[in-house]
């Protein structure tokens, strides 16, 4: 049709240009042979245009085709049975696109259908047709397959009965639907559940996830570490977690859910927990809210962690504080009320027993003693170490009784020459 067309344009232009050149004729005959050649060749022209709109149509067509044909994700196949064994298999066209083979290439092939299935999936794939042809009908299975690129697919295959007036089974059709996307999907998902619950499920604090209403909605299994409870038995409690806080720190674990559930976050609030073996341990709360993506609220994470050993450092660091500061008071007030002996001078100490006033003084506060011998004693015990004094002149007597102005005299003892004043 084309080269009839460009023939049409070649013998108009030829006639034009015979005109042109002066072929006789008359001149009315002239223009009206000139008017009809312009009308044709014009003609030719739109029939021209229309055949390429026609062409880039097909192209078009051609192209959304391919589109098409690339973006089929099922193809159905055939099965005749006769007397419960299969007879013939017809794949329909689209199986090019799943499967990369094309219908021919199943009819020439008639083992390909299971040899394009993995080793670890023909098991299955087998099993389906098995159950088909002896019970008539077969759940729907989702298998790998290798396409003729090489690329392994996920499909899943359901199956489609057809039965005889007699109810006998005599043809099946199996929908062939590209899955992989999904099982991709699935398996980004599942990956990263696992990722979330070694994360979650190992950590030592207690952890939960409740929803914009409080109930909760995900537990860990560290609250069995911490309560003596299973996650079942948690999930399964009317008023969790309350039912577990101890009787005097309810109170304010209920207004810590309220602010949690109302948006709030907070860090480190200690309370007490009742275990299922009914000890108490000490823990302590941080919680804040959960948005998606999207920024919806999904409700809130509280963890709880174990307080009991810091807790009972602090009381013991208390205690040894207040039996301190009780000692302190004690030592102060024995300064007034010392039972001390009359004759020995000895003191009585909280035991009952008697000790030098020295010891006891020594033990229940900082003063150290320095020891001399006053000039009354050394006359009485070492009299012969005593100095003469008549050759002193005597000092006038002050209102005590004792020597005013009258030095300290100075004695030697032993062969160290170490001496003892008076004053020491």
């Amino acid at each position: 049709m084309h080269r009839e067309l460009r023939k049409s344009n070649n013998v108009a232009r030829n006639g034009l240009e015979n005109i042109m050149i002066g072929i006789p004729k008359n001149q009315a005959n002239l223009i009206d042979e000139l008017e009809r050649l312009r009308r044709h060749l014009a003609e030719l022209e739109r029939i021209e245009l229309r055949r390429d709109r026609a062409e880039q149509a097909l192209r078009n067509s051609e192209e959304r085709y391919r589109r098409i044909t690339a973006a089929i994700t099922d193809y159905i196949y055939m099965v005749r049975v006769h007397r419960g064994r299969p007879v013939g298999t017809a794949h329909g066209p689209a199986c090019v696109s799943v499967t990369g083979y094309t219908a021919e290439a199943f009819a020439a092939d008639p083992f390909l259908w299971i040899r394009m299935v993995p080793e670890e999936d023909q098991a299955l794939v087998r099993d389906q047709a098995a159950r088909i042809l002896a019970d008539g009908h077969a759940e729907p299975i989702e298998h790998r397959l290798i396409r003729k690129d090489s690329q392994i697919r996920w499909v899943r295959n359901t199956p489609v009965p057809h039965y005889d007036h007699n109810g006998q089974l005599v043809a099946y059709d199996g929908l062939i639907t590209d899955v992989t996307e999904r099982k991709q999907a699935e398996e980004a998902l599942r990956k990263s559940e696992e990722r979330f619950r070694a994360i979650a499920d190992y950590t030592c604090d207690w952890e939960n996830w409740f929803s914009p209403e409080g109930r909760p909605l995900w537990i860990n299994p560290a609250v069995y570490r911490w309560t003596g409870y299973t996650v079942d038995e948690c999930l399964a409690m009317p008023d969790y977690p309350l039912v577990l806080v101890h009787e005097e720190d309810r109170a304010r674990i209920a207004t810590v859910s309220k602010e949690a559930a109302a948006g709030s976050s907070g860090n480190d609030v200690p309370f007490r927990i009742r275990r299922k073996d009914r000890s108490i341990a000490w823990m302590t709360i941080s919680w804040q809210p959960i948005f998606n993506s999207e920024g919806v609220c999904l409700g809130y994470r509280s963890s709880a962690r174990d307080f009991t050993e810091r807790k009972r450092a602090q009381q013991e660091r208390e205690k040894l504080i207040h039996e301190r500061e009780e000692a302190l008071a004690k030592v102060k007030t024995l300064h007034g009320l010392l039972p001390i002996c009359s004759s020995c001078k000895k003191v009585r100490n909280d035991a009952g027993y008697w000790e030098q006033i020295e010891s006891y003084v020594r033990n229940h506060s900082d003063a150290e003693f320095s020891h001399g011998m006053c000039p009354e004693c050394m006359k009485q015990l070492y009299p012969d170490f005593c100095p003469k004094r008549h050759n002193r002149r005597m000092q006038p007597s002050d209102d005590t009784g004792g020597t005013a102005g009258a030095e300290s005299p100075t004695f030697a003892l032993g062969d160290d020459n170490s001496s003892v004043t008076g004053d020491d």
